[in-house]
C-alpha cells in the first residue's frame, strides 16, 4: 500500500506539471468567492466553477499560447466586448438570456484563477508564496517549489476540506465538489477566435475534460488514501502547511482578500465598458468597503461552552482575541482582520455574552473598529492585539501588518498612530514590511517600570529578503506622547507617531548568519527572561538569545543543540528546511519564572513522531550562561503508542501555547483528532523536575466533531476570569471551512469560550 500511495503522489505530481496551478486550490478559491458574483448568477455554479479552471485547460493541450492568452485581462476585455454584442438578443426570450449568464459566470470564474495566479506565482515582486518556498524549503529551485505546491497545495486542502466532517457533510461535500462542468462552447471559441484562435468544439471539449478528471482524481486519492496522500504532502514541508494560506501576498487569504473588490470591479466592468478603456488598469489591488455589520451572533452553546461569530464570510473572525475593560467594564476584543477587506475588531462586554449564554441563540450589541483604507496589501487590521497598562491607562494596540502600523485606543477612542513612516506597502514590494506584533505579553526591556512592546516581521527585508526585523518600543516614551493628547481631552486629530522615535533598541540577525540566498526569517517568535532576549530565526530553526537590555548577540540554540563556540557555529549554519527542524521556535516561545528557577518553552509543531507533524514542545532551564534541556513535552507516550491513519495526521501539537501562569500552561493541537482540536494543560512546575526525556501532557478540552476544519486555538488564545469563574476564549478562524455551495457563513470565522 506504502508503494502504490508513493507511485500515486508521483503520478499527480507530473500531472501538476501540466497544470500550472492546483485545480482544487482554484476550485476552492472560485468557492471562497462566489459569494461576490451577482444575484442573477448564482445558480450558475457549473459555469462559474469551470471558469476558475479554464485559463490552464490548453496548456500543453493543443493551445498553450491561447492558455497563455486566458491569463490576462485583455481577454476578459474581449470576452466582455462579446458579452455587450450578445445583449442585443437577450429579448429574443429565455434561452438566450441563459445562454448570456453561463457565459457571464464562466467569465467569472476565469477572473478568479486570473488573480489567483498573479500572487500564487509572485508574478509582482520578489517574495511571494511560490520564490519564499523555493528559497526556504527548496534550495532556490523554482520548478521542484513550483510542482509541489501546486501538487501538495491541493491536497492539504482538500484534506482540510475533509476533516471532521459528520457523513452526511461529507456525501454533501463530495456531490458538490463532483458537480459536472457546463460552458456555453460556441461562445467561448467565438471569443478565442475574436483574439486570433482557431480551437475547434472537440479541443476544447477534451482539455477541459482533462481539468475535470484531474480534480476528480485527486479527491478520491484524498478519499480512499487521505492518510499516504497527506502524510507526503505534509512532510516535505511542514512550513507550507502552515503558510499556505495565511502568508502575506500569495496565501490563499491574501488572494481572497484582493478577489473581492475585483469581482465588484467587474461587474462594474461589464456593465459600463468604456471603449477608451485599458484593459490592464483592470484589478488594480484598490479596497472597497463592503456592507458592514455591529453585531455578533451566539450561535451555540454546549454546557459550558459559547460560540461566538460575526456571520460574515471570509473575515477570519476570531484571529486575535484580548480580554480587557475596553468598555469600561470587562470585555472581549475580538478581530477579523480581512473583513471589509480591511478588518475590523469588535469590542463586546462579557456581562452582554454572559447573560444571552442563557439562550439557545442571539445578537449581541458589539462596537466596532475599522482600520485604514489602502492601496496596498491586505491591511489586517487586528492581525494582532496588545493590551498594554501604562500607568492608569488600559491601552488596545491593534496591529495593521499590510501598512506596518498600529492604531492605539482608549476604550473606543483612537488617541493614537504609530508608523514607520518609510513602510513598503504597495503589492509586491520590498523593504520595512509586515510588521506585526511578535509577542502577546508585555516585556519591560529597559528595566525603566513600564512594559514594553515587542514588535517585528520574519517577513520584512534588512539585509537581504526577508532577513527579518525585531524592535522593542518604549513604554515610557509612548506614555508620554499620548498623556498630552488625552490631557488636552483629545481636541484635533490623534498624533501620528513615527515607530523609529520610540525604539529602545533592535535586535539585529548576526553576521555569521546571513545567507547567500537570504531568507533567514529572523523573528518568528519572541519571549524574554530577567536578562536575555530569545527570538525565533526560521533558516535554522532555532532561537537567537541576545542581553535584554543591549542586543548583544550571546548563543544560539537549535532544534538539536545548543552552540557555545561562535567560530564553530559560524561553519555550522546553513540553511535548513523545516522538513529538518520540526519547525522549532516557529510558532511560539514562552518563558517564566516558579521558586527562582527560571523556564523556557519552546514549540516544534512539525515534530514527526510516529505520524506526520505530531508536535511536540522542549522545556528548558535557563541560568546564568547556560540553557539545559530538561524534558519534552507531547500528548502521547512515545514508548507505548502505535498508531497510523487519517484521525492523527497534522496534528501540530504547539501550533500556540498561552500561559495561565508562572506555572500553568495551555496548549494547543490545531488539527488533534483529524481536525477537530485539543487543548493540553502543563504544569512546568512539575516538569522541572523530570528525569524522563519526554512526558506526557494532560489533555484539558477536546473540540467539538463534525463541524469541520476550524484551526483550533492556532491563532489565539485567552485566559480570563469573570463572575467567580476562569474561561479560556479560542480562535475558531476557520469556521465553516468547508460549507459546500452553503454561503451563509462561508469561513466566517468563529470565537468558542469554555468555561475551565
Amino acid at each position: 500500500m506504502w508503494v502504490s500511495s508513493q507511485l500515486l503522489y508521483a503520478l499527480l505530481l507530473l500531472v501538476s506539471v501540466t497544470f500550472p496551478a492546483g485545480v482544487s486550490i482554484h476550485s476552492f478559491i472560485a468557492v471562497r468567492t462566489h459569494l461576490n458574483t451577482p444575484s442573477n448568477l448564482k445558480n450558475y455554479w457549473p459555469q462559474y466553477l469551470a471558469g476558475s479552471f479554464h485559463p490552464d485547460a490548453f496548456y500543453n493541450c493543443f493551445h498553450s499560447e491561447a492558455a497563455e492568452a486566458a491569463h490576462w485581462p485583455p481577454f476578459i476585455d474581449e470576452a466582455i466586448k462579446y458579452l455587450q454584442d450578445l445583449l442585443p438578443y437577450n429579448d429574443h426570450g429565455q434561452e438566450y438570456r441563459h445562454e448570456y449568464q453561463q457565459l457571464e459566470a464562466f467569465i467569472y470564474g476565469i477572473i478568479t484563477h486570473q488573480v489567483a495566479d498573479i500572487s500564487w506565482h509572485s508574478l509582482r515582486g520578489d517574495q511571494g508564496l511560490l520564490k519564499m518556498i523555493a528559497n526556504v524549503e527548496f534550495d532556490g529551485d523554482i520548478e521542484k517549489a513550483h510542482n509541489y505546491l501546486d501538487t501538495a497545495g491541493d491536497f492539504i486542502i482538500l484534506h482540510r476540506q475533509f476533516s471532521n466532517l459528520s457523513g452526511e457533510s461529507r456525501n454533501k461535500l463530495i456531490k458538490f465538489l463532483s458537480t459536472p462542468w457546463e460552458y456555453p462552447s460556441e461562445h467561448i471559441l467565438n471569443i478565442y477566435s475574436r483574439l486570433g484562435y482557431n480551437i475547434t468544439p472537440a479541443e476544447l471539449k477534451f482539455c477541459m475534460h482533462r481539468g475535470y478528471t484531474a480534480l476528480q482524481s485527486e479527491i478520491s486519492a484524498v478519499l480512499s488514501e487521505r492518510t499516504s496522500k497527506s502524510r507526503l504532502s505534509f512532510i516535505e514541508s511542514p512550513l507550507t502547511v502552515s503558510v499556505l494560506e495565511g502568508y502575506y501576498y500569495g496565501g490563499i487569504e491574501q488572494i481572497i482578500a484582493v478577489l473581492e473588490p475585483c469581482m465588484f470591479e467587474l461587474k462594474n466592468w461589464i456593465s459600463n465598458r468604456d471603449n477608451n478603456d485599458d484593459p490592464w488598469n483592470f484589478c488594480r489591488p484598490v479596497f472597497s468597503r463592503a456592507e458592514t455589520k455591529d453585531k455578533v451572533d451566539l450561535i451555540s452553546l454546549n454546557g459550558n461552552t459559547i460560540l461566538l461569530s460575526s456571520g460574515i464570510a471570509n473575515t477570519k473572525f476570531g484571529g486575535s482575541i484580548k480580554f480587557g475593560h475596553f468598555l469600561g467594564e470587562p470585555s472581549i476584543a475580538i478581530s477579523a482582520p480581512y473583513e471589509e477587506s480591511l478588518g475590523a475588531v469588535y469590542l463586546i462586554t462579557l456581562k452582554e455574552i454572559i447573560k444571552e449564554a442563557k439562550v439557545s441563540s442571539n445578537s449581541l450589541q458589539a462596537m466596532k473598529l475599522s482600520g485604514d483604507d489602502s492601496l496596498s496589501y491586505p491591511v489586517r487590521f487586528g492581525d494582532k492585539l496588545f493590551r498594554w497598562f501604562l500607568k492608569e491607562y488600559e491601552l488596545l494596540i491593534v496591529s495593521q501588518p499590510g501598512l506596518s502600523s498600529f492604531k492605539v485606543f482608549l476604550g473606543n477612542r483612537i488617541i493614537a498612530n504609530l508608523q514607520f513612516l518609510d513602510a513598503a506597502t504597495e503589492l509586491g514590494s520590498n523593504g520595512t514590511k509586515q510588521i506585526n506584533i511578535l509577542s502577546d505579553l508585555p516585556h519591560d526591556i529597559n528595566n525603566d517600570g513600564y512594559p514594553d512592546i515587542i514588535i517585528g516581521s520574519m517577513y520584512s527585508d534588512s539585509v537581504g529578503f526577508q532577513s527579518g526585523k525585531v524592535y522593542a518600543l518604549d513604554g515610557q516614551l509612548l506614555y508620554k506622547r499620548i498623556k498630552t493628547f488625552i490631557d488636552y481631552k483629545g481636541l484635533g486629530l490623534p498624533p501620528t507617531i513615527d515607530i523609529n522615535s520610540l525604539l529602545i533598541i533592535e535586535y539585529k540577525l548576526p553576521q555569521f548568519l546571513e545567507q547567500l540566498s537570504a531568507f533567514e526569517q529572523f523573528g518568528t517568535s519572541f519571549t524574554a527572561t530577567n536578562d536575555y532576549a530569545i527570538i525565533g530565526i526560521n533558516s535554522i530553526g532555532g532561537v537567537v538569545i541576545f542581553e535584554k537590555s543591549t542586543g548583544k548577540y550571546v548563543n544560539i540554540l537549535t532544534y538539536n543543540d545548543l552552540f557555545v563556540d561562535l567560530e564553530s557555529a559560524i561553519t555550522e549554519f546553513s540553511y535548513l528546511p523545516s522538513r529538518e527542524t520540526s519547525m522549532f521556535a516557529y510558532h511560539k516561545i514562552l518563558s517564566g519564572s516558579i521558586d527562582g528557577k527560571e523556564w523556557l518553552l519552546i514549540s516544534a509543531a512539525g515534530f514527526n513522531f510516529e505520524t506526520t507533524l505530531s508536535g511536540i514542545a522542549y522545556l528548558y532551564e535557563v541560568k546564568k550562561n547556560r540553557i539545559k534541556l530538561i524534558t519534552k513535552l507531547s500528548p502521547y507516550d512515545m514508548n507505548h503508542s502505535s498508531f497510523f491513519d487519517s484521525q492523527h495526521i497534522a496534528e501540530m501539537f504547539s501550533s500556540n501555547m498561552h500561559k495561565l501562569s508562572e506555572s500553568l500552561v495551555v496548549i494547543s493541537s490545531n488539527g488533534y483528532k483529524d481536525g477537530c482540536g485539543g487543548l493540553y494543560l502543563a504544569d512546568i512546575s512539575q516538569f522541572l523536575r523530570e528525569t524522563k526525556k519526554t512526558v506526557v501532557v494532560e489533555q484539558l478540552y477536546e473540540g467539538h466533531k463534525d463541524i469541520g476544519f476550524t484551526n483550533f486555538a492556532s491563532t489565539s488564545m485567552e485566559f480570563f476570569s469573570f463572575e467567580g469563574k476562569n474561561y479560556l476564549a479560542l480562535s475558531l478562524s476557520d469556521y465553516f471551512y468547508a460549507p459546500a455551495n452553503d454561503e451563509t457563513n462561508l469561513t466566517s470565522g468563529s470565537v468558542l469560550i469554555i468555561a475551565i
